[in-house]
């Protein structure tokens, strides 16, 4: 029963933190950095008198990159937003006049998805889809012939559907006869390759469009889109480069929109430039994934305790890694043999070494134990009951602490208040059992429990103080199962302790 619960507790934490880590791409380590993308369009209109419209595609919201912040700037424009089925989205500012000429602006961030989709999932066929963007306009009927005979001639050569996507654009792109150059009316460029290739598909029944996007690894201040081609092969939207003409994963692309319309249109006045600029930078991975938490549509593995209030991510912290240090105190009690006093005292000690640092706690601590061990003594001798004589301990510590402090600022040994953050009812136990244990079993027993709670606390700080440590807790708080699960373990072990192999090495000799 044991082992299957343990087994259960490890396979639920490590698959929920293995799919966290290698599948929603969580950090891993604490000052890990990702990339993150700035974008701006920005489209120039002179004044006008009449009313205007202005159109203008944005990146999609669901797409491989999505956005953590959008900014939509206009002067004396009204903003609406427009969004197809295919994903494209477009921005629409409409004013009743422009006394002057003015700028229409998208700002936007964007980081990489760590599940990628670079559409909202469909449940059928893009053709049965009805979209408020066409993919293709309509063309003369000539093009249409053209089209026609030029794909009946690559149907006689392609060996599948993949191959005929890529003779058809070569041909597109070379233009080396009038059935290419004729549907391309003269264009050259990637865009015009991508949109005639998909009005060619389309045309035969299979289902094509156009994407424009910008290519990541190109940042600055002229950057321009670039097109590419999908096609719908029953499963999902399979790329295709027209360089190249194979298909290829666009995962260094941002999507602007789809179909052969213009990124920006006028109606009532004229587009006078529209500019593209583009920046990188790289930024903290917590950082990143605490901005990607404001996207209420999240799945809910991807919920964090970065959606909780500052003031209680910082308690989390603390108690997150309790059960790390406890462990190391299993670790010590249970296999190693150290005798320390109570059971979890020396996990509070290093948590009260958190509150200082470890020097200063270690000597905050011999000084306030001596004190208070003076005290004690002499309490003793006075026969007080048990919650009279802590009250009085804990009095007295107080006033050590104080006394701790102000000789610290004077000498500018940099202590200052931390010096009374120690906790004092920690203090006032730990004089109390050492004290119980020097009446009951002597000074040398004392001393050892004294000593070894005191190692404990140094191992269990150490480990808990590790900022990897920390950071792994807090950001995959499932890994606490696992801990559960080798506390459960740990519990089964009977056999000797590593301080108990001296003691029966000569036993071992004689045999």
């Amino acid at each position: 029963m044991l082992r299957l619960l343990c087994a259960a507790l490890i396979l639920c934490g490590a698959g929920l933190f293995a799919y966290r880590a290698l599948v929603l791409e969580f950090p891993l380590q604490p000052n890990q950095n990702s990339p993150i993308w700035s974008l701006e369009i920005r489209a120039d209109i002179p004044a006008t008198p009449d009313g205007a419209r202005v159109s203008m595609f944005v990146p999609p919201e669901f797409g491989r990159y999505q956005p953590l912040h959008e900014q939509f700037l206009s002067d004396r424009m009204s903003l609406t937003i427009r969004t197809a089925d295919d994903g494209s989205r477009r921005a629409v500012w409409t004013a009743a006049q422009l006394n002057s000429g003015t700028s229409v602006y998208y700002r936007g961030t964007f980081f990489q998805k760590p599940v990628l989709s670079e559409t909202r999932p469909q449940t059928r066929a893009p053709a049965e889809l009805p979209s408020d963007f066409d993919f293709v306009s309509p063309r003369s009927m000539a093009e249409r012939t053209l089209a026609n005979r030029m794909m009946a001639e690559l149907d006689r050569q392609a060996y599948d559907d993949d191959t005929l996507t890529s003779l058809l654009i070569d041909r597109l792109r070379d233009g080396t006869d009038d059935l290419a150059r004729q549907p391309m009316d003269g264009r050259v460029g990637t865009t015009p390759v991508a949109e005639t290739a998909a009005y060619v598909l389309n045309q035969q029944g299979r289902a094509a469009r156009a994407v424009h996007g910008i290519p990541l690894e190109e940042t600055g201040q002229t950057s321009r889109p670039i097109s590419w081609l999908e096609r719908w092969d029953g499963e999902g939207w399979r790329s295709y480069a027209i360089d190249t003409s194979d298909p290829f994963n666009p995962e260094n692309r941002l999507t602007l929109w789809r179909g052969d319309a213009d990124l920006a249109e006028a109606e009532g006045t004229r587009i006078e430039d529209v500019r593209i600029a583009l920046d990188r930078r790289e930024v903290g991975s917590v950082e990143a994934l605490s901005q990607r938490q404001d996207d209420p549509n999240r799945p809910l593995v991807l919920a964090t305790l970065l959606d909780l209030p500052v003031n209680t991510q910082l308690v989390l912290q603390t108690l997150l890694v309790i059960p790390i240090g406890v462990l190391v105190l299993v670790f010590m009690r249970q296999f190693v043999g150290i005798p320390t006093f109570g059971t979890f005292m020396p996990v509070l000690i290093a948590l009260s070494f958190r509150s200082t640092s470890l020097v200063t706690g270690l000597l905050i601590l011999a000084a306030v134990l001596l004190v208070g061990m003076s005290f004690r003594m002499f309490f003793s001798r006075l026969n007080l009951l048990l919650v009279p004589r802590l009250a009085a301990m804990l009095t007295v510590i107080v006033m050590a602490m104080i006394g701790l402090s102000v000789l610290a600022d004077s000498f500018a040994l940099g202590t200052g208040l931390s010096v009374t953050l120690f906790p004092i009812v920690i203090l006032t136990m730990t004089i109390e059992r050492l004290s119980v244990t020097w009446e009951e079993n002597g000074p040398v027993d004392a001393s050892k429990e004294f000593a070894g709670s005191v190692v404990v606390a140094v191992a269990a700080y150490a480990v808990m103080g590790l900022e990897e440590v920390q950071h792994l807790f807090f950001m995959f708080p499932e890994l606490l199962l696992v801990v559960l699960a080798v506390m459960l373990a740990m519990g089964r072990y009977s056999g000797f302790r590593l301080s108990e192999l001296r003691r029966f090495h000569e036993l071992s000799g004689r045999s």
